[in-house]
Protein backbone atom coordinates (compact mmCIF):
# COMPACT_ATOMS: atom_id res chain seq x y z
CA UNK A 1 0.00 0.00 0.00
CA UNK A 2 1.57 3.37 -1.24
CA UNK A 3 0.62 5.57 1.73
CA UNK A 4 2.71 2.61 4.10
CA UNK A 5 5.88 3.57 2.52
CA UNK A 6 9.44 3.39 4.00
CA UNK A 7 9.22 7.49 4.92
CA UNK A 8 5.51 6.62 7.05
CA UNK A 9 7.63 3.92 8.41
CA UNK A 10 10.58 6.17 9.75
CA UNK A 11 8.44 8.83 10.58
CA UNK A 12 5.62 6.91 12.80
CA UNK A 13 8.06 4.65 14.71
CA UNK A 14 9.70 7.71 15.69
CA UNK A 15 6.64 9.04 17.05
CA UNK A 16 6.11 5.77 19.08
CA UNK A 17 9.70 5.74 20.30
CA UNK A 18 8.69 9.60 21.15
CA UNK A 19 6.28 8.83 23.10
CA UNK A 20 3.56 11.04 20.71
CA UNK A 21 1.73 7.86 19.75
CA UNK A 22 1.25 5.12 22.38
CA UNK A 23 -2.17 3.00 23.91
CA UNK A 24 -3.98 6.53 24.86
CA UNK A 25 -3.06 8.17 21.78
CA UNK A 26 -2.94 6.43 18.36
CA UNK A 27 -2.29 7.91 14.95
CA UNK A 28 -5.37 8.37 13.20
CA UNK A 29 -3.61 8.66 9.77
CA UNK A 30 -2.59 5.05 10.17
CA UNK A 31 -6.28 3.71 10.96
CA UNK A 32 -7.56 6.16 7.94
CA UNK A 33 -5.21 4.21 5.68
CA UNK A 34 -6.00 0.83 7.10
CA UNK A 35 -9.98 1.80 6.61
CA UNK A 36 -9.30 2.81 3.27
CA UNK A 37 -7.58 -0.21 2.16
CA UNK A 38 -10.10 -2.82 3.66
CA UNK A 39 -13.14 -0.51 2.09
CA UNK A 40 -11.47 -1.11 -1.25
CA UNK A 41 -11.02 -4.41 -0.91
CA UNK A 42 -14.86 -4.55 -0.27
CA UNK A 43 -16.06 -2.25 -3.02
CA UNK A 44 -14.28 -4.24 -5.65
CA UNK A 45 -15.23 -7.81 -4.15
CA UNK A 46 -18.67 -6.71 -3.58
CA UNK A 47 -19.40 -4.44 -5.96
CA UNK A 48 -20.18 -1.87 -4.52
CA UNK A 49 -19.73 1.71 -4.21
CA UNK A 50 -19.47 3.78 -0.57
CA UNK A 51 -18.92 7.30 -1.71
CA UNK A 52 -22.21 6.86 -3.90
CA UNK A 53 -24.23 4.85 -1.97
CA UNK A 54 -24.37 2.03 -4.50
CA UNK A 55 -24.11 -1.52 -3.76
CA UNK A 56 -25.30 -3.41 -6.34
CA UNK A 57 -26.91 -6.40 -5.86
CA UNK A 58 -25.87 -6.29 -1.41
CA UNK A 59 -28.34 -5.10 0.77
CA UNK A 60 -27.74 -1.94 2.46
CA UNK A 61 -27.98 -2.52 6.18
CA UNK A 62 -25.30 -5.94 5.13
CA UNK A 63 -23.25 -3.76 3.39
CA UNK A 64 -23.43 -0.92 6.14
CA UNK A 65 -22.41 -3.89 8.47
CA UNK A 66 -19.35 -4.77 6.81
CA UNK A 67 -17.99 -1.25 6.53
CA UNK A 68 -18.82 -0.96 10.11
CA UNK A 69 -16.78 -4.11 10.77
CA UNK A 70 -14.22 -2.84 8.24
CA UNK A 71 -14.07 0.02 10.59
CA UNK A 72 -13.68 -1.76 13.89
CA UNK A 73 -10.67 -3.90 12.54
CA UNK A 74 -8.66 -1.49 11.78
CA UNK A 75 -9.39 0.37 14.80
CA UNK A 76 -8.34 -2.70 16.78
CA UNK A 77 -5.52 -3.15 14.34
CA UNK A 78 -4.18 0.10 14.62
CA UNK A 79 -3.98 -0.35 18.64
CA UNK A 80 -2.11 -3.71 18.20
CA UNK A 81 0.55 -2.29 15.77
CA UNK A 82 1.36 0.88 18.58
CA UNK A 83 1.45 -1.19 21.41
CA UNK A 84 3.29 -4.37 20.09
CA UNK A 85 5.89 -1.47 18.96
CA UNK A 86 6.25 0.40 22.01
CA UNK A 87 7.13 -2.87 23.85
CA UNK A 88 9.76 -3.02 21.79
CA UNK A 89 11.75 -0.03 23.37
CA UNK A 90 12.87 -2.63 26.59
CA UNK A 91 14.18 -6.19 25.83
CA UNK A 92 14.45 -7.64 29.24
CA UNK A 93 13.60 -4.71 31.45
CA UNK A 94 16.23 -2.77 29.97
CA UNK A 95 16.22 0.22 27.34
CA UNK A 96 17.33 -1.01 24.14
CA UNK A 97 19.44 1.76 21.73
CA UNK A 98 17.67 3.82 19.16
CA UNK A 99 19.49 1.84 16.26
CA UNK A 100 18.24 -2.01 18.10
CA UNK A 101 14.87 0.07 18.30
CA UNK A 102 14.95 1.02 14.62
CA UNK A 103 15.44 -2.57 13.21
CA UNK A 104 13.09 -4.05 15.65
CA UNK A 105 10.33 -1.75 14.70
CA UNK A 106 10.95 -2.19 10.77
CA UNK A 107 10.28 -5.54 11.18
CA UNK A 108 7.06 -5.22 13.21
CA UNK A 109 6.15 -2.26 10.69
CA UNK A 110 6.84 -5.26 7.89
CA UNK A 111 4.67 -7.98 9.35
CA UNK A 112 1.91 -5.73 10.27
CA UNK A 113 1.69 -3.69 6.99
CA UNK A 114 2.96 -6.11 4.83
CA UNK A 115 2.88 -9.69 5.36
CA UNK A 116 -0.72 -9.50 7.86
CA UNK A 117 -2.15 -6.49 5.54
CA UNK A 118 -1.87 -8.49 2.71
CA UNK A 119 -3.65 -11.34 3.81
CA UNK A 120 -5.75 -9.13 5.43
CA UNK A 121 -7.26 -7.61 2.35
CA UNK A 122 -7.50 -10.64 0.48
CA UNK A 123 -9.94 -12.26 2.70
CA UNK A 124 -11.87 -9.08 3.03
CA UNK A 125 -11.98 -9.13 -0.57
CA UNK A 126 -12.88 -12.91 -0.90
CA UNK A 127 -15.30 -12.89 1.80
CA UNK A 128 -16.73 -9.78 -0.01
CA UNK A 129 -16.80 -11.54 -3.19
CA UNK A 130 -18.69 -14.25 -1.43
CA UNK A 131 -21.46 -12.32 -0.07
CA UNK A 132 -21.58 -11.07 -3.39
CA UNK A 133 -22.66 -14.62 -5.22
CA UNK A 134 -25.13 -15.23 -2.05
CA UNK A 135 -27.19 -12.31 -3.16
CA UNK A 136 -27.30 -13.61 -6.82
CA UNK A 137 -27.43 -17.56 -5.78
CA UNK A 138 -30.68 -15.85 -3.45
CA UNK A 139 -32.01 -14.12 -6.47
CA UNK A 140 -31.87 -17.32 -9.08
CA UNK A 141 -32.49 -20.33 -6.88
CA UNK A 142 -35.96 -20.79 -8.47
CA UNK A 143 -33.44 -21.54 -11.98
CA UNK A 144 -30.81 -22.36 -10.07
CA UNK A 145 -31.73 -24.33 -6.67
CA UNK A 146 -28.79 -26.34 -5.54
CA UNK A 147 -24.92 -25.03 -5.07
CA UNK A 148 -22.24 -27.36 -5.01
CA UNK A 149 -18.79 -26.87 -2.86
CA UNK A 150 -15.98 -26.86 -5.51
CA UNK A 151 -12.33 -26.30 -4.71
CA UNK A 152 -9.59 -25.60 -7.48
CA UNK A 153 -8.06 -28.91 -7.00
CA UNK A 154 -4.36 -28.60 -7.02
CA UNK A 155 -2.12 -29.38 -4.40
CA UNK A 156 -2.31 -26.38 -2.12
CA UNK A 157 -6.09 -27.42 -1.29
CA UNK A 158 -6.54 -27.89 2.59
CA UNK A 159 -7.60 -31.22 3.87
CA UNK A 160 -11.10 -30.04 4.72
CA UNK A 161 -12.44 -28.56 1.54
CA UNK A 162 -11.06 -31.54 -0.55
CA UNK A 163 -13.28 -33.25 2.35
CA UNK A 164 -16.15 -30.22 1.25
CA UNK A 165 -15.20 -30.70 -2.35
CA UNK A 166 -18.50 -32.23 -4.54
CA UNK A 167 -21.20 -31.45 -1.18
CA UNK A 168 -24.78 -30.66 -3.46
CA UNK A 169 -26.88 -29.37 -1.05
CA UNK A 170 -30.19 -26.69 -1.74
CA UNK A 171 -29.45 -23.08 -1.95
CA UNK A 172 -31.06 -22.78 1.46
CA UNK A 173 -29.95 -26.04 3.16
CA UNK A 174 -28.53 -24.96 6.74
CA UNK A 175 -25.41 -26.76 5.81
CA UNK A 176 -24.45 -23.46 4.15
CA UNK A 177 -24.78 -21.68 6.99
CA UNK A 178 -21.74 -23.34 8.91
CA UNK A 179 -19.21 -24.91 5.83
CA UNK A 180 -19.89 -21.86 2.93
CA UNK A 181 -16.16 -20.50 1.84
CA UNK A 182 -14.01 -18.80 3.26
CA UNK A 183 -13.50 -22.38 5.59
CA UNK A 184 -9.94 -20.91 6.41
CA UNK A 185 -7.11 -17.61 5.92
CA UNK A 186 -6.28 -18.40 2.07
CA UNK A 187 -9.15 -20.43 1.19
CA UNK A 188 -9.59 -20.20 -2.59
CA UNK A 189 -12.92 -22.34 -2.59
CA UNK A 190 -16.08 -21.55 -4.48
CA UNK A 191 -19.85 -22.59 -4.84
CA UNK A 192 -21.22 -22.85 -8.46
CA UNK A 193 -25.24 -22.70 -8.86
CA UNK A 194 -26.87 -25.99 -10.12
CA UNK A 195 -30.31 -26.61 -11.85
CA UNK A 196 -31.64 -29.74 -10.66
CA UNK A 197 -31.20 -31.97 -13.31
CA UNK A 198 -27.11 -31.16 -13.23
CA UNK A 199 -26.27 -33.42 -10.00
CA UNK A 200 -27.87 -35.22 -7.19
CA UNK A 201 -27.69 -33.85 -3.74
CA UNK A 202 -25.48 -35.45 -1.46
CA UNK A 203 -24.55 -36.18 2.05
CA UNK A 204 -22.16 -35.13 4.54
CA UNK A 205 -18.87 -36.81 4.71
CA UNK A 206 -18.39 -38.31 8.57
CA UNK A 207 -15.77 -36.42 10.35
CA UNK A 208 -15.83 -33.30 8.41
CA UNK A 209 -14.16 -30.49 10.21
CA UNK A 210 -15.71 -26.84 11.06
CA UNK A 211 -14.65 -23.58 9.27
CA UNK A 212 -11.89 -22.74 11.13
CA UNK A 213 -11.77 -20.28 13.82
CA UNK A 214 -12.81 -16.80 12.10
CA UNK A 215 -14.81 -18.70 9.79
CA UNK A 216 -17.68 -19.72 11.79
CA UNK A 217 -20.00 -17.42 12.00
CA UNK A 218 -22.69 -16.73 9.39
CA UNK A 219 -21.16 -13.94 7.57
CA UNK A 220 -24.38 -12.78 5.55
CA UNK A 221 -26.17 -12.24 8.74
CA UNK A 222 -23.77 -10.45 10.60
CA UNK A 223 -21.62 -8.49 7.82
CA UNK A 224 -18.83 -9.19 10.24
CA UNK A 225 -15.77 -10.23 7.34
CA UNK A 226 -13.48 -10.48 10.75
CA UNK A 227 -15.25 -11.87 13.52
CA UNK A 228 -14.76 -11.40 17.15
CA UNK A 229 -12.15 -14.30 17.55
CA UNK A 230 -9.79 -12.43 15.63
CA UNK A 231 -6.32 -11.84 17.77
CA UNK A 232 -6.66 -8.14 17.25
CA UNK A 233 -10.34 -8.39 18.96
CA UNK A 234 -8.27 -9.59 22.23
CA UNK A 235 -7.66 -6.31 24.20
CA UNK A 236 -5.90 -6.09 27.20
CA UNK A 237 -8.81 -5.43 29.88
CA UNK A 238 -7.60 -1.88 30.88
CA UNK A 239 -8.04 -0.97 27.39
CA UNK A 240 -11.82 -2.50 26.87
CA UNK A 241 -14.05 0.37 27.60
CA UNK A 242 -11.43 2.22 25.08
CA UNK A 243 -11.71 0.02 22.40
CA UNK A 244 -15.81 0.27 22.33
CA UNK A 245 -15.10 4.05 21.67
CA UNK A 246 -12.87 2.63 18.78
CA UNK A 247 -9.88 3.82 20.34
CA UNK A 248 -11.21 7.62 19.83
CA UNK A 249 -10.37 6.82 16.24
CA UNK A 250 -12.84 8.55 13.87
CA UNK A 251 -12.86 7.45 10.11
CA UNK A 252 -12.09 10.83 7.78
CA UNK A 253 -13.38 8.83 4.80
CA UNK A 254 -15.89 7.51 2.97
Amino acid sequence: MEELDEEFEIWLNAQIQAGVFDARNLPNKLFDAYVNHFIKALELGGGMDYLTIEYGVMPEELALLMRENIVLFSGAKTFNYVISTEALLRQNGQLITPKEFKELASQNFQLYNKTWLQTEYETALKQASNLKDWQEFQANKSDFPLLEFRTVGDQRVSEACRMKNGIVKRVDDPFWKSHSPMTHYGCRCELYPLQLNEKSITGIPKGLPKNDLGFRENIRETGRIFDKTHPYFDIPKGSKRFAKKNFNLEYSGK
